[in-house]
């Protein structure tokens, strides 16, 4: 397994380490979470976890990792690792404000996504104060993509278009998902609290990457695999199962997906 820490970058008259997060990562991610249908297991998705902290880059490093993956699946030979530092310099902000899904999927598909051996420029994952020019750079790109809403992602659907490649999928940014963590008693993310649903005002989305799914664990779950961007602490080691549906009429967590095509 890569991890962001074992890299490094040249700066001024000393090395930057471009690590996003501190510690050892826990020695039991695959053997404990990374089980059934799964890209990063089978090394499909070079980049490690990453801990996005404060930043509102989500994005950035949901389509940075989905792209990475796509291109490595259809190009094996040729594995790529992306930079989503690159598409957090060129699109977090436009003259409009914040820049979400559709802003940073346009971009790789006109630009394209950079390759992190190639971008460097910090190791907080914010946007920069100098650009590189990308001119030069060996890139990677889509063809295309789409995006779906909650009332149009259905549970089969997202399993045929895992079984072909990792997607970008947001969820609500409830405080028990934001800070939830894998145990025996709650093996899989089974949506808002009580509490959580007290929370007065807006919450607010968050995206991750589907990477597999998993069948029915001991309890009878089936779930959904996520590489989420909140450090090695968030679920298990950075990875978590996020519940198909919930509730009698079988509502699902994810309130949009959006993929390559």
């Amino acid at each position: 397994m890569v991890y962001l820490k074992n890299l490094k970058k040249k700066g001024k008259g000393k090395e930057k380490s471009v690590c996003t997060e501190t510690g050892p990562p826990p020695d039991d991610i695959s053997s404990t979470c990374l089980k059934a249908m799964n890209w990063y297991e089978q090394g499909m998705i070079l980049s490690p976890i990453r801990n996005q902290r404060e930043a509102v880059v989500c994005w950035c490093i949901a389509i940075s990792t989905t792209t990475e993956a796509i291109y490595n699946i259809r190009n094996p030979d040729r594995k790529r690792q992306g930079s989503p530092q690159h598409l957090i310099d060129n699109t977090v902000f436009s003259d409009s404000g914040l820049t979400r899904s559709h802003g940073v999927w346009n971009y790789v598909k006109q630009v394209g996504l950079c390759r992190i051996a190639d971008y460097k420029t910090n190791d907080k994952l914010q946007q920069s104060l100098v650009k590189l020019d990308v001119t030069e750079f060996e890139k990677m790109r889509i063809t295309s993509f789409k995006e779906l809403e909650d009332k149009d992602v259905k549970d089969k659907q997202v399993i045929i278009l895992l079984n072909q490649g990792p997607v970008v999928a947001t969820v609500k940014a409830y405080p028990s998902f934001c800070e939830w963590k894998e145990t025996e008693d709650a093996p899989v993310f089974m949506g808002p609290t009580t509490e959580d649903l007290r929370v007065p005002g807006t919450v607010g989305e968050h995206a991750v990457v589907l990477v597999g799914y998993g069948p029915a664990n001991t309890e009878g779950v089936p779930h959904f695999i996520c590489m989420n961007s909140a450090g090695y602490g968030w679920g298990r080691g950075g990875f978590g199962k996020i519940a198909r549906s919930i509730g009698s009429n079988s509502k699902t967590l994810l309130t949009s997906i959006s993929y390559c095509v």
